[in-house]
């Protein structure tokens, strides 16, 4: 994977159809892969770490992300709780620098 302009891959999936097994497979085997953190409103999880699994935002600054357009997809999943989004700051300035994004979406993300 060796190019000058960047490429966006999308690994996208319902639940547990195993999106997660195959991201970690994808980025031991391909250095060059980048993975997109996404934004979510649901709490940390025991052991996740903000910035490195999500970026953990309240309701209110999702909200305030939305109207701003910072994302390039988001929809509200699992039971209409909580929100998840892919930040479009966390995907463009890579692409722009020629690097491989990945992103690990729900279905209903990759059709919003």
């Amino acid at each position: 994977m060796s190019q000058t302009e960047g490429q966006l891959v999308v690994l996208s999936g319902p639940s547990g159809v195993g999106k997660s097994t195959l991201l970690r497979r994808l980025l031991s085997d391909f250095s060059s892969l980048i993975p997109s953190i996404s934004a979510t409103t649901r709490p940390p999880r025991t052991g996740e770490k903000p910035g490195v699994d999500y970026h953990f935002l309240s309701p209110e600054e999702f909200e305030n992300a939305k109207k701003a357009a910072r994302f390039i997809e988001c929809c509200q999943v699992y039971g209409r709780e909580y929100w998840y989004g892919t930040l479009e700051d966390e995907v463009t300035p890579r692409l722009t620098h020629g690097k491989w994004v990945i992103l690990e979406i729900d279905v209903e993300g990759t059709l919003s």
